[in-house]
């Protein structure tokens, strides 16, 4: 909108109120175009030496001395931010909790987990007598499979993890009341991303001797053809996870179980896709390396290991750009699509991966539970079609007005 003739700028008004009210040092924005907008009004207005204009981002860099912190502080530095951050969450959901008083944490039948939300406040409704529990942040930790023991180490041990994604048909239908769709809709394949880490765990395997890479996957009896095509591909043993009513979208719940695994298998080095193709969740990798203390570099594109205690990482930033970083290991690595091509099974290479082993093994029940939530229904949105104007600029004005007409009302 053009400033109406002989008046001043609304920006420029702002600037002269805020010296009329007394010396002031910093005039403060919290947008970089205002801080453009006002940098100009002081100038026009000729206030250049009655004070200087930042943005409120500019002074928190001065207040933590960004510039003088480097690569190496971010690590300790995002882990007092996450600590700071976490204490207030907890104090404030503590004090916001007291005015509940009718809202208990029950337990579910059969298990140490907490209800939903919906279904505490229906079993809090009925038992109104019980003393109120304390509400705990409950640390996450990895899922014991009871009876399985990891073969004996004869060398470097790498471990893959990998997932038997869905790609959806686009004839899909949704029954009514129900928590998923059939699994006749769906094509699986291996996952394009898992596809890439086993190529560099294989690459990584052939730079030393006596060393074995190990795939796991989280899935159904049917997830076996992924880690028999993982097997062709060079893979020396596999190990399929029962998921029982698992949902794939909890990435920390299938963290959790190839947690349980890495712990079992102690492996130098843990390799995965950056995410899944049918759930675009990035959190599985990095939670996995939480849980079990290793250190975890995303969105690789290339990886250099001599065997030592470091390994070289160059990470895919935004932009182009690309992160050089050196990572103590062990270490969990998530690769990005692209990073190299995969190499292609054989018939003879698919024939030899049916002789290789391929163990089941389960968790306890209490580890088959989701963490961060569960699939209460799912329903297809009602369908509205586009309408395609076509005509001169006017017929199509002339069309959208009576559009809003019809719709918002209005008669100018």
């Amino acid at each position: 909108m053009a400033d109406p003739p002989g008046k001043k700028k609304p920006s420029e008004l702002r600037v002269e109120e805020a010296a009329s009210i007394g010396p002031i040092d910093v005039f403060v924005t919290c947008c970089p175009k205002d801080l453009t907008m006002f940098e100009d009004a002081r100038k026009t207005a000729g206030l250049e030496q009655a004070f200087v204009v930042e943005d409120i981002a500019e002074l928190v860099a001065c207040a933590v001395e960004l510039g003088t912190l480097t690569l190496h502080d971010v690590p300790s530095l995002v882990e007092r931010i996450s600590a700071t951050v976490v204490e207030r969450i907890g104090a404030q959901l503590e004090e916001k909790l007291k005015g509940i008083g009718e809202l208990r944490a029950v337990p579910a039948s059969g298990s140490g987990a907490a209800l939903p939300v919906a279904e505490t406040a229906r079993a809090a409704s009925h038992a109104t007598a019980a003393p109120p529990q304390t509400w705990r942040i409950r640390p996450l930790t990895p899922a014991i499979f009871p009876g399985y023991v990891a073969p004996a180490k004869n060398g470097r041990r790498f471990l893959v993890a990998v997932k038997h994604v869905a790609k959806l048909s686009d004839d899909f239908r949704v029954a009514d009341g129900a928590r998923d769709i059939a699994s006749d809709y769906f094509d699986y394949q291996l996952n394009e991303f898992d596809d890439v880490a086993l190529e560099q765990a294989l690459r990584t395997a052939e730079s030393f001797r006596d060393s074995e890479v190990v795939v796991v996957t989280v899935g159904s009896a049917g997830a076996e053809d992924t880690l028999r095509k993982a097997l062709a591909k060079g893979a020396h043993r596999g190990l399929r996870i029962e998921s029982g009513t698992l949902g794939f979208a909890d990435p920390l719940a299938v963290a959790r179980l190839l947690a349980g695994i890495v712990v079992a298998e102690q492996p130098e080095l843990v390799f995965c896709g950056v995410q899944s193709s049918d759930q675009a969740n990035a959190a599985t990798g990095s939670a996995l390396a939480r849980l079990v203390g290793y250190a975890c570099a995303a969105v690789a594109v290339a990886t250099e290991w001599d065997g030592g205690g470091v390994m070289c990482v160059t990470r895919e930033l935004e932009g182009g750009l690309r992160h050089e970083i050196n990572v103590p290991v062990p270490a969990v690595i998530t690769m990005q699509a692209g990073a190299n091509i995969p190499r292609y099974a054989t018939m003879r290479m698919q024939k030899d991966a049916k002789t290789k082993p391929v163990v089941d093994v389960t968790p306890e029940a209490a580890d088959l539970a989701p963490v961060g939530g569960d699939v209460g229904a799912i329903a297809l949105p009602s369908v509205k079609r586009a309408t395609i104007l076509a005509g001169n600029p006017d017929d199509t004005a002339r069309e959208v007005l009576n559009l809003v007409r019809k719709h918002i009302g209005g008669h100018s």
